[in-house]
């Protein structure tokens, strides 16, 4: 039998109980899961309270799904997935911040709703917390990134710059231009 419970409920139940971790779908060897106590409860004090954007991404899309998550962004945490890029001129490691390219070739920065988002890509890559302030900075001072593609491992979202007008805004009233 199955029965259906909210998952901060379901992870909260482990940390507060004498559990040493949880199995998700214990019958699916060898592609059960299982998750120890330290790293729920990691998850868990990382996790936006309300679990906004995933549970937008989550949803059905509509013509709103768009503007709703963008507004969110506002609030909500957000991450970016940093590697070690090519060395500085003075010797020391410069860190690069992941994106992708649209199909007209466009630069797109990719965003993630929680650190985890970042290590289930599988690159290597660390989380590394990006302020929406932070997000509107660099969309004003770099033309050329043209939108973002929010937890690209899914459910995603790409938001071009238009769809980015509220987190945009932050910058036209946060900055002393």
């Amino acid at each position: 039998s199955a029965m259906g419970q909210p998952v901060l409920a379901v992870l909260s139940h482990v940390i507060a109980g004498d559990y040493t971790g949880l199995i998700v779908d214990p019958a699916s060897s060898p592609a059960r899961l299982v998750l120890p106590r330290d790293l729920i409860q990691r998850m868990v004090e990382q996790a936006d309270p309300k679990l906004t954007l995933k549970t937008l991404l989550a949803g059905a899309r509509t013509p709103e799904t768009a503007a709703e998550i963008a507004q969110a962004m506002t609030e909500a945490p957000l991450y970016v997935a940093v590697n070690k890029s090519q060395p500085d001129p003075s010797g020391g490691d410069r860190l690069g911040v992941a994106e992708g390219r649209d199909a007209e070739g466009n630069r797109i920065l990719e965003l993630y709703s929680h650190p985890l988002e970042v290590v289930a890509m599988g690159r290597g890559d660390q989380p590394l917390p990006f302020t929406a302030q932070q997000l509107a900075d660099a969309l004003a001072k770099h033309e050329q990134l043209r939108g973002v593609v929010l937890d690209a491992a899914g459910p995603w979202i790409q938001l071009t710059r238009d769809d980015l007008a509220p987190v945009l805004a932050l910058a036209e009233g946060g900055t002393d231009d």
